[in-house]
């Protein structure tokens, strides 16, 4: 059961701190009109950019491991595909095993490369 009175009082500690993200999700979560608009605004835009850190993370786990390994499709397999296997989920991570080193390389340098793009478009 959902304590509404506790929630009330965390979104009056967050008006009152200028938690700007936390007294939007408590707004929301209690269903009410903002007394402060701007402080409200304030807290969306800051939950759309926790938002878009969120999806960028693995990108740049994966950039930050990858960057460090050989460009060279068939150097450091081993490596790469650890890199892959903790970057992908289900099927495509057990497609993993049946790959040779240069289907690993390849695919391995395409996304390192669209991480990078990935995360260049984050930032601006």
């Amino acid at each position: 059961m959902v304590d509404y009175l506790l929630l009330e009082d965390q979104r009056k500690m967050a008006l009152q701190n200028g938690n700007c993200l936390k007294y939007y999700q408590l707004c929301n979560q209690l269903g009410m009109e903002p007394e402060m608009p701007d402080m409200y605004e304030r807290g969306s835009v800051d939950e759309a950019m926790e938002s878009q850190k969120r999806r960028v993370a693995p990108y740049e786990t994966f950039y930050e491991k990858g960057k460090k390994l050989s460009s060279s499709f068939e150097k450091d397999t081993k490596e790469k595909k650890a890199n892959l296997r903790d970057f992908f989920t289900g099927k495509r991570r057990n497609g993993l095993e049946f790959m040779d080193t240069l289907t690993i390389g390849a695919i391995h340098q395409r996304i390192l490369t669209y991480a990078e793009t990935r995360m260049q478009k984050a930032q601006h």
